[in-house]
């Protein structure tokens, strides 16, 4: 895996990423001056949920040391928030911030404070060259099926991504991506604990008719723990991407198959698989629409700093029953392999998970202002190691109310 050698390889890929960060922000640079037009939409929210199983314990809580008998809570989330955009020209800024608080009626321990902070940056030059710069930092509880615990754990996430994209002719299209995402995560005796990834990525794409593109795409990530002494990795994917509408433009396929390889340094290994994505929706009537996905990838598992192979499969269906009333249910379905050696928590060593999830969700427009939003879920999941089955039901209502209309990207 080592055909040239790591100074040349990073030199190479350093080059290549100031070159994409240069023309991200080079965009940004040149088209700052147009007609500005803006939009903004405060919105506030009270949630009401109830879970059957809050720490996701196995039936034998046994196996889990100081479980309490009584799994079940009730929670209420308030959260408060502003979206906004501002356009000007071709060019677009968006921004979402929100604060919100979690009040738990039984495990009061668990209660606390999130926020998140999201803002894009869309350009555009002519026809010919556009882009984003895209950032996102979320602080929020580490969710309890991640982890064996029974205590409150907050985490930080962080994604800072610019890309830039070339338009050659009206049939081909350069693309590139430069990244770095940080994600805080503390563990049981480690304070500090987290890992942090930078990426890069490149692809071409032809557009072979207005409704059919197909083309190649590569992606480079370095991924670094901290807080703990665990090794390091770098993974790479390379795949084919093809995407058509079909049917007058109701039906929409896209899909991707490639291979990715994911090399941990000492003892970890390398870790390889057929990666790939299948995507589908079709609108049905002017009330229905039906979708159905497929994916398959090698994903960082933050719990044991190593890896798991992901496949999942996802079926959804929505109805808008009128003008004011949608309902939607989905199908989840995750087998999830842990192949790679553990280099934190060894008994998730040889695990494998087979999750399921059923939703419902009914949403109501009870005036221009106040949505409401109802909706129940149904967890499962089976592992050949017992400490990691567990299964729950969650039911909860929400209550949204919004000034204006929520500001939307501009295609």
């Amino acid at each position: 895996m080592t055909a040239e050698p790591h100074c040349k390889r990073h030199g190479c890929r350093a080059g290549l990423k100031g070159t994409a960060w240069s023309l991200a922000v080079l965009g940004a640079l040149v088209c700052a001056n147009a007609h500005a037009q803006s939009a903004f939409s405060p919105y506030a929210s009270v949630e009401y949920e109830h879970n059957s199983n809050l720490f996701a314990l196995p039936d034998d809580i046994s196996l889990v040391p100081g479980a309490d008998p009584h799994r079940a809570d009730t929670d209420l989330k308030y959260l408060a928030g502003l979206e906004g955009a501002y356009a000007f020209g071709l060019q677009q800024i968006t921004f979402d911030a929100q604060w919100r608080h979690f009040d738990y009626d039984h495990f009061n321990n668990l209660d606390h404070n999130e926020y998140l902070l999201d803002g894009k940056f869309l350009w555009k030059l002519a026809s010919a060259l556009d882009g984003k710069i895209d950032y996102r930092q979320e602080h929020l509880m580490e969710p309890f099926a991640q982890r064996i615990s029974l205590v409150l754990a907050l985490e930080t996430d962080t994604k800072l991504e610019g890309t830039a994209n070339w338009n050659i002719g009206s049939s081909w299209r350069l693309e590139g991506g430069v990244g770095e995402h940080r994600l805080d995560a503390p563990q049981a005796g480690l304070p500090t604990y987290g890992l942090r990834e930078q990426f890069e990525s490149g692809g071409l794409k032809y557009v072979a008719i207005s409704n059919l593109s197909f083309g190649v795409t590569d992606l480079y990530t370095e991924g670094k723990f901290h807080g703990a002494d665990v090794p390091d990795y770098t993974q790479n994917t390379v795949q084919l991407d093809v995407s058509e509408k079909l049917s007058g433009g109701r039906s929409t396929f896209s899909g991707s198959v490639g291979y990715t390889d994911r090399h941990t340094q000492g003892p970890g290994g390398s870790t390889t698989a057929t990666v790939g994505s299948l995507s589908y929706a079709r609108q049905l009537t002017g009330k229905t629409h039906v979708n159905l996905s497929f994916n398959r990838s090698i994903n960082s598992y933050i719990t044991t700093a190593s890896s798991e192979i992901d496949t999942g499969v996802t079926a959804g269906a929505q109805w808008a029953a009128t003008s004011k009333l949608s309902v939607a249910v989905q199908y989840q379905y995750l087998h999830a392999d842990f192949a790679a050696q553990p280099a934190l928590d060894p008994i998730n060593a040889g695990r494998k998970d087979h999750a399921q999830q059923g939703d419902l969700s009914i949403d109501y427009q009870a005036l221009s202002w106040l949505k409401l939003h109802l909706y129940g879920e149904l967890q499962r999941r089976a592992s050949n190691i017992p400490l990691f089955t567990y299964d729950t039901n969650i039911v909860g209502l929400q209550v949204t109310a919004r000034i204006g209309a929520a500001p939307a990207e501009q295609p």
